[in-house]
């Protein structure tokens, strides 16, 4: 990871006992005569090579503040913290854990672990159809891949000119960095969600027979893609690395209902299955709130990614707008209510008080949506709620003068 940034990373490298006069020897080699005065996080500590003995320190000259960038010179002049709790800090500054990194190590082990063991990897047609067949009623996610093609059909060993284009090559890098970031994120995901079958095929240097039996089955024509089923019947796939890692975690929200921490949908958005649940819905709401119908459809990609901003609308305007969800081609009954309704497009946002309908919205953009619900509750004499203060503080910084000492955020 070349030369140590964290005291973390130190403490790996030079052992415990030896971290806090390792800070000590580096602070008087930078210049520093204070003790306990030392720049946060080390950063200064790379512009110097880091010793292989402690005679090196011995008869090393200390380099003069003047030598260093005026960035690091000003964090040696203006910071401080305190030796003994570097590694309590440095624990918490990962992800907000409180942990220590054998600690991390050991957590990053299990959930790995974890991951492999809730991923199946299948690399046949009948091992595709088994594995549907045991899933039943459950959602089955697969993601199909490839060793050495991301979002495109040219293999980097089959082109003799896209091998010696070091332009194509550097973006061809780029692309299977993106497609390995999106195979983390789908175990991740795969991790927490237990009620939903994850499946998985990669596709060799050479690709197999068996595999090219797959993929025609599946009608895969873009690597990767990432597919959606229950019930033995496709609803819905993305093609290609561009947004895949977001559309992993937008179809188990959209068709599972997973949220994160163990939440689910329906403790927030309500779901509407026949005429009787829309009316209770609508008429039986209360009287100062904005009931809001979501209409959509299974297969409709823009309908899969405006929910997590319709389940982040219910649970920041709980108590002043209610949202439920009716997904229309799901039985005759909720179709024959879209004809009714007049619904020619999805997905389509219907507003109710009082029972009447007040307003409509069309389209899947955030901030449209967003707009539409604050403008009807401002025209309705709803008061919208105040923004929630994050839990913890969020770190920044803030300019100071010369010579004053600052404290990071963290401290």
């Amino acid at each position: 990871r070349g030369t140590p940034c964290c005291p973390c990373d130190l403490r790996e490298k030079h052992g415990g006992a030896t971290l806090r006069g390792y800070l000590q020897r580096r602070a008087q080699l930078l210049g520093f005569r204070h003790r306990r005065t030392v720049p946060p996080l080390i950063k200064a500590s790379r512009h110097l090579p880091a010793p292989r003995n402690a005679m090196q320190f011995m008869y090393r000259p200390a380099v003069p503040r003047a030598a260093l960038p005026g960035r690091t010179r000003a964090l040696a002049a203006n910071a401080r913290y305190e030796g003994p709790r570097i590694r309590t800090k440095c624990a918490s500054m990962a992800n907000g854990r409180d942990e220590t990194p054998e600690q991390a190590l050991e957590r990053r082990l299990r959930e790995s672990r974890q991951a492999e063991d809730r991923t199946t990897y299948v690399s046949s047609v009948a091992e595709w159809q088994q594995e549907l067949t045991q899933a039943g009623k459950k959602l089955v996610v697969l993601e199909v891949e490839s060793e050495t093609v991301c979002d495109t059909g040219i293999p980097e060993h089959d082109n003799v000119e896209y091998q010696y284009n070091a332009e194509a090559r550097a973006m061809h890098a780029e692309r299977m960095a993106r497609c390995r970031q999106i195979k983390h994120s789908f175990q991740r995901i795969a991790r927490d969600c237990e009620d939903t079958t994850f499946l998985q095929h990669t596709i060799g240097f050479e690709p197999t027979a068996e595999s090219e039996e797959l993929c025609a089955h599946l009608g895969i024509e873009v690597l990767p893609t990432l597919q959606f089923w229950r019930n033995g019947r496709k609803l819905w796939e993305h093609r290609g690395a561009i947004a895949m890692e977001s559309g992993i975690g937008e179809g188990v929200l959209y068709y599972e209902g997973s949220a994160a921490e163990g939440e689910h949908v329906t403790d927030h958005v309500g779901t509407i299955k026949s005429k009787r649940q829309f009316a209770e819905f609508v008429l039986n709401g209360p009287k100062d709130e904005l009931q809001v119908v979501m209409v959509a459809t299974q297969s409709a990609a823009p309908c899969i990614h405006v929910y997590p901003a319709v389940l982040a609308l219910a649970k920041n305007f709980k108590g002043y707008a209610s949202f439920a969800r009716m997904v229309g081609d799901t039985s005759p009954e909720l179709a024959g209510m879209m004809a009714d309704l007049n619904i020619l497009e999805v997905p389509t946002f219907m507003f109710f008080r009082g029972g009447k309908e007040i307003a409509r919205h069309v389209g899947s953009s955030r901030a449209d949506l967003i707009g539409q619900i604050m403008t009807l509750q401002s025209q309705q004499g709803i008061t919208p709620p105040t923004p929630q203060r994050p839990s913890r503080p969020i770190p920044h910084r803030t300019a100071v003068p010369q010579g004053q000492a600052r404290r990071s955020a963290w401290q």
